[in-house]
This record gives C-alpha cells, structure tokens and sequence, in this order.
C-alpha cells in the first residue's frame, strides 16, 4: 500500500509529457529565444566572487532583446532602491546608476559595464543580463561540448519550481563541477540555474520567478529621465 501511495503521488504531481533528452531541451530553449522580444521577472542572484559567497540579492528585471536593455532596481539590502540601467547604442555605452539621495541629492553615476569597482562584486557584467543569455550559454555550451566530445548531461524528472512545472536536468563540466537547470515545460526557458564546483562548492545561482514575456517594453522603460 505504502509503495503503491508513492508512485501515485509521484505520478500526480508529473509534467504529462516525460523529461526530453538534455540536448533537445537545451535545443527547444535555443529555438524558443526566436519568440522572446522582452521579459519582466523577479531575479535572485547568489554568486562566490573572490572565493567569499555573497547575499542572495533580490532583484526585479527588464531586459528587451532590441535593442538590447537592462533595467534593475535591488528589492532587498544591501542595495534596496538603486537602479541600474543599460541599453545598447546609448548612454555612451556606459551604465547609468541611481544609488538614491545622499546629503539631500540625487545620486547618478555613470560607468564602463566592466569597471573593477563593479566587477568587485560580480561574477558576470550587466551586458550578460537576463533570462535570454542564460538560455543562449546552455544552447552554446551544450553544442561545443557535443562536438568535442564532452557533453555529460542527464535528466532528473520533473520539479515543481517556484510554483512553475520544470524539467530538471544536470551536466558535469569540463572542470568537475556541476551546473542544473529547471527548464519550465511550457515557458521552455530555465527559470533556474545552479553552479557548484568540483568541491561541491556553490559558485552561483540565478532564479527567475514571476517571469513574464513580450510585455511591450519600450525605450521609455529604460529612459532615467522619465524613471528618475
């Protein structure tokens, strides 16, 4: 009876579909990017930079494919308020930082996405933002290893994920760590993305929840005169 009440929780709690093969997947997510013009979610990030892991930072996200744009505001401390925005082709091909009054005044600060200062506490810049060049690593990273001969990768089932249904599956790197992804079944695009490394150490982690496509994002959406 006990055996018999697992499998049919298991089987109630299932995608209808069974898991696809690693590679197909990363291919379907790849194919499903040519559908995707702009995304609006909430975005946990939790990084090791320099050897020390960091708070989980809450972000909410805009990012538009064309031209590509950033928008981020922090939802939670250390950074809770700043704003940071990006667009391709303006800005002088900087970041333009509002960190919120000091003193009674409005602080904006303008810088190269890949300052030293900024890069201290980070593990990718600003131009690797978003839920599209997550996708498009797995893609690529998956199809270089297939022709070198590399590629380890298996499915583990199905995972309820921020409330979403997922595939997950996992690869071992090249390196000896190990990189998972939860692959929403109807979004077809990883709603989460974990790195640890051949010590079993945690390096990275990046969830997208409440994700949202082809919202309709414009230039005013990443315009500081009109945000700030």
């Amino acid at each position: 009876m006990g055996l018999c009440l697992l499998f049919c929780s298991q089987a109630r709690s299932a995608p209808a579909t069974p898991t696809p093969d690693p590679w197909a997947l990363a291919q379907r997510c790849w194919e499903r990017l040519g559908d995707v013009e702009d995304t609006v979610c909430v975005f946990f990030k939790t990084e090791r930079v320099a050897g020390k892991l960091l708070p989980t930072q809450t972000i909410q996200l805009k990012v538009r494919r064309e031209p590509f744009s950033v928008y981020t505001r922090w939802l939670s401390p250390p950074f809770k308020g700043r704003e940071v925005i990006y667009q391709e082709g303006r800005f002088q091909g900087k970041v333009v930082a509002y960190l919120g009054d000091l003193f009674g005044f409005e602080s904006i600060f303008t810088f190269a996405p890949d300052a030293a200062q900024v890069m201290e506490g980070n593990r990718h810049a600003i131009t690797e933002a978003g839920i599209c060049h997550i996708t498009t690593r797995l893609y690529e990273q998956f199809q270089e290893a297939r022709r070198q001969g590399t590629l380890r990768a298996r499915s583990l089932g199905s995972q309820t994920y921020l409330g979403r249904p997922t595939w997950k599956i996992m690869r071992i790197l090249e390196d000896g760590g190990y990189r998972y992804w939860n692959i929403d079944t109807e979004l077809l695009l990883p709603i989460r993305v974990i790195t640890y490394d051949s010590s079993h150490q945690l390096q990275e982690a990046y969830d997208f929840k409440d994700l949202q496509l082809n919202v309709g994002l414009t230039d005013d959406d990443f315009d500081p005169q009109i945000l700030w």
